[in-house]
């Protein structure tokens, strides 16, 4: 059993149909783990807009547009980390009065990044990766009953090919679904399943397939329009 600490920045409103500019809406997300030893950042995430179109079809909000995109994972399963450029189309479906349907589809071309080498990630202080670039979608969904009860679903799938380093190619997937409950105004708790999924393709090693995963619980605060006092 180890502590996390998870942080979810989300800067502007993806359905506010406005004349978009470069990172008027972002979001950044960020896990820091305390007992796995001396590497604390767990994963790190976001993306921002550089350019894109508001719509609406009847009851479906749409946001498609060109985001920039940087990941970062360090578990204990792989180490991953990517800079992107890619499109994305954010939906949100008003299902009735209270109740609405999230979505986010991603396809991202990756030209820089790094992963872990065939023998995986270790604590050591020297380089433990490989140079290299791919691609990576990203799905998620979320359903908001009543902003009582959150069902949400996140999956990556990475494709990740070495240029500097052993030759070979890395696919790697996570899926995450967790279930939360409000349980006064901001503040709420519940439970997140994590799977990760590393399959290793290399020239000059046998292919190595690793499956790990992770059950947490958690209690969550919300703040809504946060501004810091001069």
């Amino acid at each position: 059993m180890t502590e996390l600490l998870n942080l979810n920045l989300d800067y502007g409103n993806p359905f506010e149909k406005i004349s978009r500019n470069p990172y008027d809406y972002f979001t950044v997300r960020g896990d820091l783990n305390f007992g796995v030893g001396r590497k604390v950042l767990d994963a790190i995430d976001g993306f921002g807009i550089l350019t894109g179109k508001n719509s609406q079809d009847g009851n479906l909000e749409m946001l498609t547009g060109l985001y920039q995109y940087y990941d970062y994972f360090d578990n204990r399963a792989f180490e991953l980390g990517t800079f992107g450029v890619g499109g994305a189309i954010i939906t949100k479906l008003k299902l009735d009065k209270s109740d609405n349907l999230y979505t986010n589809l991603h396809v991202v071309f990756d030209p820089f990044g790094g992963n872990s080498r065939v023998s995986g990630p270790d604590t050591s202080q020297f380089r433990d990766y490989e140079f290299g670039g791919g691609a990576h979608t990203m799905l998620e969904t979320t359903l908001n009953l009543g902003g009582w009860i959150n069902f949400s679903i996140t999956g990556y799938y990475y494709w990740f090919h070495t240029y500097s380093g052993t030759p070979g190619d890395n696919y790697i997937a996570l899926f995450n679904p967790s279930i939360s409950l409000q349980l006064y105004k901001g503040l709420s708790a519940g439970i997140e399943q994590v799977a990760y999924y590393s399959d290793r393709y290399s020239k000059y090693y046998p292919d190595t397939h690793t499956v790990r995963t992770e059950q947490k619980l958690f209690v969550q605060v919300y703040l809504e329009d946060f501004k810091f006092r001069k």
